[in-house]
């Protein structure tokens, strides 16, 4: 299964700010923040050095938060941890991407962020 998946085209496209238009391949772990060890670097606020780490699991994209003050939003629902689907909003911080994933599906619930086992309570969930 793992060299089925590692042979997929999954990226983020980025969609506003300094990412719009460029697009990052996810062939490995991917560390997203502003510290100088990131995979991605973004600034801006609310941008930890550590802020999320998007895997490639077996047939799954994920991301989770690597801070207890970093905030991610899938679809506009803050999540610690989400199994991402194609087509899919990815904010972190000020920026956002979408999953482009041939081939991944839209998800077994129709393309709906999957509920998150545990939600961030101690930031409220506004649009």
């Amino acid at each position: 299964a793992l060299a089925k998946t590692s042979q997929r085209a999954f990226q983020l496209r980025g969609v506003n700010g300094a990412w719009f238009g460029r697009s990052l391949s996810l062939t490995s772990p991917k560390l997203v923040g502003r510290g100088a060890g990131s995979d991605v670097r973004l600034d801006g606020a609310g941008v930890q050095d550590r802020h999320a780490q998007i895997d490639i699991e077996e047939t799954r994209v994920v991301v989770r938060t690597l801070s207890p003050s970093a905030l991610v939003r899938v679809n506009g629902h803050a999540v610690r941890f989400a199994v991402l689907a194609q087509g899919d909003q990815i904010e972190l911080g000020e920026q956002r991407f979408v999953l482009e994933a041939p081939g991944l599906g839209t998800g077994g619930d129709g393309g709906s962020t999957p509920v998150p086992s545990r939600r961030d309570t101690s930031t409220p969930m506004t649009a």
